[in-house]
């Protein structure tokens, strides 16, 4: 099985970045930001957008008004020790998952409100699984890192954004960040691994995603990943690919398409709705014309 350190140890590429190419995307989507009011784009607006305005806000008011999923609230927490467990490393804290989750599981303070719910009523049993359960995760991501041997240059991730006049990109799908390119001669150099945690086993769509982060990092950095990594928590089980210039620019096309979208929503209006495979797990399903049975649609 391929691990996360040998996914780090192969991540040089032969392509350069002059810093024309970061310049003219910014360009791009600069020339079609409009004035008025910040804006905020994540990759769940960018990917929700582009397949329907409905689904979009109905996702928006449902993690307002709905607790989300137990398996929703538990990769959140899992995504969020793995990340305090390796920044503990880094200032010299060397305490075992297990102590280390039952410590953190006890800190309600620096959980969501929605996750203190879950874990605050559990019984001792129950509370001991679920400290089990992700202090082996823990473990299983620092033994593919190859601990206590860690690759240099792991950088924690829990969110990237840049601005680009009135509207800001973010992107919270990066957990990881292993390496880093280099600048010689005026040419960016990439290096970097980006790692994102999924809660079970990986797919090509949760790779796709990875796309927008790795623009935001072009962004920030003068140039792309070497390579992304979608990692599943609870499979063990990892997807990759080389990171190409084609695909990041295809984010940039994502954002340049929603764009008009979001503006028009912001001003007010109800937006196109769009059918397709994904208004099987929309939240509104049962008001979209779409959806509803031919004897109740109103057109």
């Amino acid at each position: 099985m391929t691990t996360l350190k040998t996914h780090a140890e192969s991540s040089r590429t032969a392509l350069g970045y002059p810093p024309e190419w970061v310049a003219g995307l910014v360009q791009r989507i600069g020339e079609e930001v409009p004035f008025g009011p910040s804006l905020e784009l994540t990759s769940v607006d960018v990917e929700r957008l582009l397949k329907c305005v409905g689904l979009w806000k109905s996702e928006r008011l449902l993690a307002i008004t709905t607790p989300s999923p137990v398996e929703g609230r538990f990769t959140r927490l899992t995504r969020s020790l793995v990340r305090r467990w390796f920044a503990s490393l880094r200032v010299g804290v060397g305490i075992r998952p297990f102590e280390f989750v039952e410590w953190s599981l006890n800190d309600y303070d620096e959980m969501p409100t929605d996750v203190v719910e879950w874990v605050g009523p559990q019984s001792r049993e129950q509370r001991m699984e679920t400290v089990g359960e992700i202090a082996a995760i823990i473990a299983r991501v620092a033994q593919q890192l190859g601990y206590p041997q860690l690759p240099s240059g792991v950088v924690l991730s829990p969110e990237m954004s840049v601005r680009i006049d009135d509207l800001t990109l973010t992107a919270r799908d990066v957990d990881l960040i292993i390496g880093a390119g280099e600048t010689r001669d005026g040419i960016y150099w990439p290096g970097a691994v980006l790692v994102g945690f999924v809660h079970d086993t990986p797919t090509a769509e949760d790779l796709d995603r990875l796309a927008y982060s790795s623009f935001i990092y072009s962004l920030r950095y003068g140039g792309p990943p070497a390579r992304v990594v979608s990692y599943g928590l609870v499979s063990g089980k990892s997807l990759s690919m080389d990171v190409e210039r084609d695909w990041v620019e295809m984010a940039v096309g994502g954002i340049l398409a929603v764009l008009p979208k979001l503006v028009e929503l912001m001003n007010g209006a109800d937006g196109v709705l769009t059918p397709g495979d994904h208004c099987e797990g929309c939240p509104d399903r049962g008001n979209c014309p779409f959806t509803l049975p031919d004897s109740m649609r109103d057109w």
